[in-house]
């Protein structure tokens, strides 16, 4: 409930919390008990209360909601009989004890001056019976009625009293909404809160409070009815008026401007309850001492406001609010030195009226409002304004806490994306250093053979004696010669290997297309390597679903494909064991899958092993050489005929490495005819390849 309409009742209201210490108490009581304003803040109840609270509190849950006889200290220890009753309700969002104090004896107040209060306070006001018929409603009551409603023809209140509210509310309320309040009422229970109702033009949201009325014998009578305006249309989109496009997070000045302007859609509901004449919108800059308009609402074309954004000098705003907050407006204008009105116009009787914008006792910017009389200002407005400020300021500072949160935020990004560089440089620099370890253990190892050969031989040569076959000789020097070649072959692998990988990275490998019988190209290569396979006591297995298939590929790239898995499952599988191929079509795609049973990889590490320089085992008594390149290559080589690659392994079971690549075919009137093995070029070139693809298949 709003502190304004708690200082307007006739009651006494002192409310206070679980530790008994006074919260809130409103200007009835205070003036009764003649202490100032803040004098009772967080003093313990008894200071006032001559008995204790806690038998005040047990006579009037047992006197079950009648008012119980005691007394109270004033100021200067003066005892008031009074009449009293506590219930607890919520106070600014917590429950709280609430203590509503009667005079014990008590002049009764005529029927007119009661009115003539009800209708001074700013809020809609009714008094309805059992049944939610309506017994009397003030006049705010009647705008009210009209805002909420589709109706919008009720003229007078005479006609309102003459309504149901079923019949007022049928096409925004449902009319179970009265029942169940009623319900509620009954139980002796206040109804305090937020509804909205839908008229043809929008939802509308409304304070309500409803509280329930007993007679002596605590029969229910029917109940009061407060009903709070809600000018505000909608809240501020903070995310929409914060630019983030830039790292500083600055403010998008328009987007709030027009935003402000359009959360109080001045021109329907704010209209009928709003006296004033414009309501113009000023915040303060800190940095340059000055207030500056934000946003401008007008309820009329009033020709006579100035067009220009207002700037006015802050710290002499603020001296002039401290000395008066209502000034003509020819009087305002001298003393700031600023034009509000056209120069060309001045009007003696116009006012303007300043409400400071204030969070945390911080000042934040101000509110004008114009009137064409001093008498035209009333409580109602004053009211409007009060909750405009409140709501712009908590705008405000909801703005600030944003920028501070997103800077903060951005800062923690900034320092995560330099931790992950960090990381990502330092797991970088880890790669090279182990890179640069492999490749030369790889490149010594051939080299070291080829001189070792080398030195073999001199030695063979100077032990040549006239005793030694030719033959013998010749057997050895074949021999030399063969280990030779090999390691040769080692080094011609590996160097290509990094010149490609190399290649690839700066993206000056491409793709050569053909359309050609993929099917054949990939059998002739499985079978070209058989001899290496049985070499290592081990079998291959061939297998297609179909027998030929014409599509656009690169043929050199295939073969380099090929060579690189079949080499990788011969290094890895065991003697007797045996290494699968198959072909086949799924979804307009060849399906290429090299299955071996050597020893598996460990599943944590199947995702790097497509990485370039990754190796499952990067000790040097590993069970077999490789550079980490391979499979980075094939990758990347896969992947320039639009295709994936991906494994299926488990630990000492083996490796199924899959390999998907589209079926499609160029615009190209060549077409390799892959089943012509009659070309001895072709076929020695084949054979070179996989001498230096397998050049590196044995056991150290």
């Amino acid at each position: 409930m709003d502190r304004a309409l708690l200082d307007h009742l006739d009651e006494g209201i002192i409310i206070f919390d679980e530790d008994y210490k006074i919260q809130f108490c409103n200007k009835r009581i205070i003036a009764k008990l003649k202490y100032s304003k803040d004098n009772l803040h967080n003093q313990y109840i008894g200071e006032v209360l001559a008995e204790s609270i806690e038998k005040v509190m047990e006579a009037s849950t047992k006197s079950n909601s009648k008012n119980i006889v005691t007394s109270l200290y004033d100021k200067v220890g003066n005892l008031i009989e009074v009449r009293v009753r506590v219930f607890r309700n919520q106070w600014l969002g917590k429950e709280n004890y609430w203590l509503v104090i009667k005079e014990y004896k008590k002049e009764k107040v005529m029927a007119k001056e009661l009115e003539v209060i009800l209708e001074n306070i700013p809020y809609a006001i009714w008094l309805a019976d059992t049944e939610d018929n309506y017994k009397f409603a003030n006049s705010n009551t009647l705008t009210m009625v009209n805002q909420l409603s589709d109706m919008n023809n009720i003229s007078n209140r005479k006609e309102l009293l003459e309504q149901h509210p079923e019949e007022v509310y049928k096409e925004t309320l449902n009319k179970d909404i009265f029942k169940k309040d009623q319900s509620i009422l009954r139980k002796g229970i206040m109804i305090n809160e937020e509804r909205m109702s839908a008229n043809a033009k929008e939802n509308l949201t409304y304070q309500l409070i409803k509280i329930p009325l007993f007679d002596e014998n605590q029969t229910y009578q029917g109940y009061i009815g407060m009903s709070q305006y809600n000018i505000l249309k909608q809240n501020v989109d903070i995310a929409k008026v914060i630019e983030s496009k830039n790292s500083d997070f600055r403010i998008d000045q328009k987007e709030l401007d027009d935003q402000l302007v359009q959360s109080l859609e001045f021109s329907t509901r704010a209209a009928r309850i709003f006296q004033g004449n414009n309501i113009i919108i000023l915040k303060y800059n800190e940095n340059v001492e000055r207030m500056e308009e934000i946003g401008r609402l007008q309820k009329s074309d009033d020709r006579l406001l100035t067009n220009s954004p207002l700037r006015i000098d802050g710290i002499k705003l603020v001296e002039l609010i401290e000395e008066n907050t209502e000034w003509k407006v020819e009087v305002f204008e001298q003393k700031m030195g600023c034009r509000i009105t056209k120069e060309s116009k001045t009007i003696d009787d116009s006012y303007i009226r300043i409400n400071p914008i204030e969070y945390n006792n911080k000042f934040m910017g101000a509110i004008f409002t114009t009137y064409e009389s001093k008498l035209q200002y009333p409580l109602m407005d004053s009211c409007i304004i009060d909750k405009l400020c409140q709501h712009i300021a908590v705008l405000f500072k909801s703005i600030e806490y944003s920028l501070e949160i997103r800077s903060e935020l951005l800062k923690r990004k900034e320092i995560e994306a330099e931790k992950i560089a960090y990381q990502e440089a330092l797991q970088l620099e880890t790669l090279k250093s182990e890179f640069l370890a492999n490749m030369s253990h790889e490149l010594k190892t051939p080299l070291n053979i080829i001189y070792s050969t080398m030195q073999m031989f001199e030695l063979e040569v100077k032990e040549i004696d006239e005793e030694d076959s030719i033959g013998e000789i010749l057997s050895k020097l074949e021999r030399y010669k063969s280990i030779e070649k090999q390691n040769i072959l080692r080094l011609l692998r590996l160097i290509n290997n990094i010149t490609d990988i190399s290649k690839m990275g700066a993206g000056y490998y491409q793709a050569k297309w053909v359309n050609c019988n993929i099917i054949s190209i990939i059998e002739d290569i499985t079978m070209s390597v058989v001899e290496y396979v049985k070499n290592k006591e081990l079998s291959i297995i061939f297998d297609t679903e179909v027998e030929e298939l014409v599509m656009a590929c690169d043929p050199e790239k295939i073969e380099r494909i090929m060579l690189n898995l079949l080499s990788n499952a011969v290094k890895y599988t065991s003697k007797g064991d045996s290494i699968e191929v198959n072909l086949g079509i799924e979804k307009n795609r060849l399906i290429i899958s090299v299955k071996d049973t050597g020893i598996g990889i460990p599943k944590e590490k199947q995702a790097m092993i497509f990485e370039r320089f990754a190796q499952v085992d990067t000790s040097f008594t590993r069970r077999c050489e490789g550079s980490g390149i391979g499979l980075a290559l094939v990758k990347c080589l896969v992947e320039m005929q639009q295709g994936n690659i991906y494994v299926e392994s488990e630990e000492g079971k083996g490796s199924l490495f899959v390999v998907k690549i589209p079926i499609h075919r160029i615009d190209e009137p060549q077409q390799i005819d892959e089943k012509d093995h009659g070309d001895p070029e072709k076929e020695e070139m084949l054979i070179h390849k996989c001498k230096i693809e397998f050049s590196d298949v044995y056991d150290l």
